[in-house]
């Protein structure tokens, strides 16, 4: 209701109560981004992650250790890089677990709920 106190009313929406689907943008968590935002944003959404442009980075400072015979063991930096590559790897590994035991799961229940939309996803094979 709109009365003349109406604008300075607090305004309470219980959880789901309104729009929830929100985009998060370059500069939505922090302002500090170098550059030209929309370059950025575009670089991000239409190039490479920024997981990917770390990955290729990383690749390559190892690919140019190994090439030098560095031992990555008496080298703190890259040692700590050698330890974040394996930390990420088992993260992935981790999640893609996980998803796939959700997917299993998903699809069990699609089974027993409509039998014919489960035959017809395993088609898809």
């Amino acid at each position: 209701m709109f009365g003349p106190f109406a604008l300075w009313a607090q305004q309470n929406n219980l959880p789901l109560s309104g729009n929830v689907d929100q985009e998060i943008l370059l500069g939505a968590v922090s302002t500090q981004i170098a550059g030209v935002p929309e370059i950025e944003r575009e670089v991000v959404t239409e190039v490479a992650s920024y997981g990917n442009q770390l990955g290729t980075i990383l690749q390559a400072v190892e690919a140019l250790a190994r090439e030098a015979k560095i031992d990555v063991e008496n080298v703190p930096e890259l040692k700590a890089m050698v330890d974040l590559q394996a930390r990420i790897e088992e993260t992935k590994t981790r999640r893609r677990d996980a998803l796939r035991q959700r997917a299993e799961l998903a699809l069990e229940r699609l089974r027993e709920a409509d039998e014919g939309a489960w035959r017809r996803l395993r088609q898809l094979d």
